[in-house]
């Protein structure tokens, strides 16, 4: 780290002895927003390997107060290359954007909005010490069920946070940052001294604002986005008209108080405190108030006083909502080659015309903002801290578009009601199996007198069933239609029988099961199996293997050698590779005679592979007609070692694709499945 009296701007990499100094950053934070800064430095050293940066927890230090800003080091790269000089940049940003890594597809239940939230932290291995919850005002009952419909775990909750109203932010030390939930306006912070408004920054060194007003537009007169599923409610069953006894009785009845004056129950009071919130962040959505700002200790979340603004209207506490930070130290060229210079700030220039959101381009042009040359400037929007805060929702749930394949799991009698409707419970064919029929188990509405020639009644647990989603909302998928009922398989059924379906334990015997080609069935009885269908009967005993049909055959059990012969470690079962298909959970095709790669990221991601050296790439092959990798034996052994070393590491890049292998196991895989890997010898 560089240090110079005249240079307050430093940055502080933890464990790295690069000398690198400090030219100028940009920065962003909001709230219910990941930050973000790059930072510009320089360094007489042309050959720095910046890509071991990545990872890296730095600090940086702009200004008086302890003002600055910890992060992670998310990106590094050079700029510039000269004779004396050269320019690198480096992005700094939370822990919290490992949860962007990959989009998948879930089906979480019985959890709440909180619980969620924390569910996803900690499979990204951030502990309880990198986040807390500010105590709770609000009620978040548990969901029946929340549906992640590709969109990655960064993207859901954030999506979370903006249905229930809940923000969150960031606090920072020179040793680590924390991530803040809460849904009470009093758990922001407030500055202890005010701020002045003042215009001419030559009279006075103090840093203050030098600009705040609002503007004021136009605004919809609808919004069309509902962010939570309402469902029908007893009270909502209420007529909102009643006949009136006396026909010439007065129009203006006496109030009446009602006789219930019982306290709401939680779906109650959440559905009151879902709409109060609704109109709390309508609200917040109308108001644009704007500044900017010469002092360096400012960022997102913080209450500050305004005093000393002509406008006695402003000459109130704020609510700091989003804030973007510049500073620059020109200072650190003098006495460098001029070549060296021009090179150097023309290539900051053009690196800082990077795509932006909204919000930081009409900051950025601020009159003031725009001609600064020196010195820290803070552009800013906020909100009277007198109105509730509650994030605008711009983070919208996918869309479902087309039909969904999935598996009934009980029978009709022990269906729910939703209204006038059937509520049944299914798993979609792109689950990972869960370790009892509860788990992960979505209701699908099945509001249809017939389905396919089959009724409601009939349906019975182990049936396929095609569901599609009313709104393209995936949280209410409507079933549509049973495939292949009449081809089932009839199962005899027996209280010494279990049978699990992919990996589910099925409580008792379906009356039919329905299979597709990934399904897997395993039967463990201490009696007899009898299997039959329309042309033909399946039984399994002691005594052999009989079908009975057009051509009846018998098979009798021969007795194995002790010793098994051992398998060429060049052979492999189909069952036991990796297969690549165009949708997760092997649906759709297959992906034949495409190029594949194994290899170790740092960072997965395919804005990473250039940084890949030749050590990174394990395998690599094309895929057969199946969609099948084409591992062997001894391959796989070997993949197992290492993946159990390094799970979260390991990727599979294919044309436009790259996802880590757990999150590949944890949609195509069965727990039993990648047990079994990992167990390998």
């Amino acid at each position: 780290m560089f240090e110079d009296k005249q240079m307050p701007i430093t940055l502080n990499l933890t464990g790295s002895p690069m000398d690198l100094r400090v030219l100028s950053f940009t920065g962003h934070d909001a709230l219910n927003e990941p930050y973000r800064f790059d930072v510009d430095l320089i360094s007489s050293n042309p050959h720095l390997d910046m890509d071991s940066l990545t990872g890296t927890a730095a600090w940086l230090a702009f200004g008086v107060e302890h003002a600055g800003v910890h992060g992670l080091v998310d990106g590094a790269r050079q700029l510039y290359a000269g004779t004396c000089l050269s320019l690198y940049r480096i992005s700094l940003a939370p822990s919290l954007l490992n949860l962007e890594q990959a989009r998948q597809r879930r089906v979480f239940t019985g959890l709440s909005v909180p619980q969620l939230i924390i569910q996803l932290l900690e499979n990204h291995g951030l502990n309880q010490d990198s986040y807390r919850f500010e105590q709770p005002v609000g009620v978040y009952p548990p969901r029946d069920w929340c549906v992640q419909y590709d969109e990655t775990d960064l993207h859901l909750l954030q999506r979370l946070c903006e249905e229930e109203g809940i923000h969150f932010r960031f606090e920072h030390s020179p040793t680590g940052h924390q991530l803040i939930f809460a849904d009470d306006p009093a758990s922001f912070p407030e500055r202890q001294s005010a701020i002045r408004l003042q215009r001419d920054e030559s009279t006075d060194n103090q840093p203050a604002i030098g600009y705040l007003s609002e503007r004021l537009t136009m605004h919809a007169g609808t919004d069309t986005h509902d962010p939570v599923w309402h469902r029908c409610r007893s009270s909502d069953a209420r007529s909102l008209t009643t006949a009136q006894s006396d026909a010439q009785g007065a129009t203006n009845q006496p109030f009446d108080t009602g006789t219930d004056t019982s306290r709401p129950g939680d779906e109650e009071a959440h559905h009151r405190q879902t709409s109060a919130r609704t109109l709390e962040r309508l609200r917040c959505e109308r108001r644009h108030i704007r500044g900017w700002s010469s002092h360096c200790a400012l960022t997102s979340g913080q209450i500050i006083q305004v005093l000393g603004h002509p406008v006695t209207l402003f000459n109130d506490q704020w609510l700091l909502v989003k804030v973007r930070h510049w500073g620059k130290q020109p200072q650190v060229l003098e006495g460098c080659d001029p070549h060296d210079m021009a090179g150097i700030l023309g290539a900051a220039v053009t690196a800082a015309h990077e795509q932006q959101a909204p919000w930081i381009v009409q900051l950025s042009r601020l009159p003031e903002l725009e001609t600064f040359e020196h010195g820290y400037r803070t552009g800013f929007c906020v909100l009277p801290w007198a109105m509730t805060f509650r994030p605008s929702c711009t983070h919208r749930k996918p869309g479902v578009r087309g039909g969904q394949q999935v598996t009934l799991m009980a029978d009709a009698a022990e269906f729910g009601r939703s209204g006038n409707a059937w509520r049944a419970p299914v798993r979609y064919d792109w689950q990972i199996a869960p370790s009892s029929p509860e788990d992960h188990t979505c209701w699908a509405l099945a509001d249809l007198p017939d389905l396919a020639e089959v009724s409601v009644s009939e349906l019975a647990a182990g049936d396929r069933l095609l569901v599609r989603h009313f709104d393209s909302d995936p949280d209410k998928p409507v079933i549509c239609g049973v495939l292949a009922h009449r081809t089932a398989a009839r199962v005899a059924e027996s209280p010494e029988t279990a049978i699990l379906l992919n990996g589910i334990h099925l409580e008792k015997a379906p009356a039919n099961i329905h299979l597709n080609s990934m399904d897997d069935l395993l039967f463990e009885a201490r009696e007899d199996l009898r299997l039959s269908t329309a042309k033909a009967t399946f039984e399994l005993s002691s005594a052999g293997i009989t079908i009975t049909g057009p051509r009846t055959v018998t098979l009798q059990p021969c007795l194995l050698p002790e010793v098994a012969p051992a398998r060429s470690p060049n052979t492999l079962r189909w069952e036991d590779d990796l297969r690549l298909t165009e949708h997760p959970g092997l649906q759709g095709a297959p992906l034949a005679n495409r190029i594949w790669y194994i290899v170790f990221m740092s960072i997965p991601g395919l804005a990473h592979l250039p940084r890949l050296e030749p050590r990174h790439f394990l395998y690599e092959g094309r895929t057969d007609e199946r969609g099948y990798l084409g591992l062997t034996c001894a391959q796989m052994r070997e993949l197992s070692a290492r993946y159990c070393r390094s799970p979260k590491h390991l990727c599979l890049v294919h044309p436009d694709r790259c996802i880590t292998l757990q999150d590949y196991f944890a949609q195509n895989w069965s727990e039993q499945r990648l047990r079994a890997f990992m167990e390998q010898d």
